[in-house]
């Protein structure tokens, strides 16, 4: 009886574990159509602002002005602070250490603080930041000439790989337009070029940022799914188990029948 009770445990847990997968799977599912909304977004507001960069920019030239940078070389990692999501910090952090890059670092998430102690980290409440924290990331980023990111790219559903982002030369990118400022600038060229030029890191970063949640919430789909068919698999294990142990008590009993009728037989023999 103990281990018939055992294999009835085994096949509830099963059953929690597969509608724990299925509800973490949906939940991904409903924040990957979320996620992609935000992009969206995040692109038509990037697009009214680099204009509006790309024209004062012009006008800082004419005056021989630019942002004060220090010159130095940031790489920023990207990865969560939970689990769940299968390889793929691991890969983005493995693919930072492949390049060898003679640069400042600062790691991202606690599951990179973890796997790169040695490196400064910046930690969020959230793996997404609140406008606060992406306002002091953001303080520390203006401050360097280049700032590279490595991160996971979202590819496909099923694809998801550690990719290279150069946050500054995008925001450094030509735009074709005739259109000029018309009207004199307050506060001062240098405010407003610092101004705008943090404003541009800001909304380049969340778009990465957004880019790997909808990375994360495509690698924890496919993580639930794996997960799904194992519990499945476990499921249908324990249920053999069950059904054998169920047939060889049958067995027992059937046996022991016979083996009781055979006895009251020969007992009856010996009588006579």
């Amino acid at each position: 009886m103990k281990q018939q009770g055992k294999l009835r445990e085994d096949i509830n847990l099963g059953q929690a574990l597969e509608s724990i997968t299925i509800i973490f799977g949906e939940v991904a599912s409903i924040k990957l159509r979320s996620l992609r909304a935000a992009v969206i977004n995040n692109t038509l507001f990037y697009d009214d602002l680099a204009l509006v960069f790309h024209l004062i920019k012009l006008e800082a030239q004419k005056l021989n002005k630019k942002p004060v940078k220090n010159g130095k070389i940031l790489s920023l990692i990207l990865t969560s602070n939970y689990r769940f999501y299968g390889f793929l910090n691991l890969a983005v952090v493995n693919f930072y250490l492949l390049q060898n890059l003679k640069s400042d670092a600062i790691i991202i998430g606690r599951t990179g603080q973890q796997l790169l102690p040695q490196l400064s980290s910046f930690i969020f409440q959230n793996d997404l930041p609140n406008n606060l924290e992406l306002k002091q990331l953001v303080t520390k980023l203006i401050e360097y000439e280049q700032v590279i990111i490595f991160y996971p790219r979202f590819k496909s559903t099923l694809m998801q790989e550690p990719a290279i982002y150069d946050l500054t030369a995008q925001t450094n990118l030509p735009i074709q337009t005739n259109k000029q400022l018309g009207y004199i600038l307050e506060p001062e060229i240098e405010i407003m070029l610092k101004f705008f030029d943090s404003q541009m890191i800001g909304v380049l970063l969340e778009r990465v940022l957004l880019e790997t949640e909808i990375s994360r919430a495509a690698s924890r789909i496919l993580a639930m799914d794996e997960a799904q068919l194992r519990a499945k698999k476990f499921i249908k294990e324990k249920r053999k188990a069950l059904n054998l142990w169920h047939n060889s008590q049958i067995n027992k009993k059937v046996l022991e029948t016979f083996a009781g009728y055979f006895s009251f037989k020969n007992s009856i023999y010996d009588k006579y």
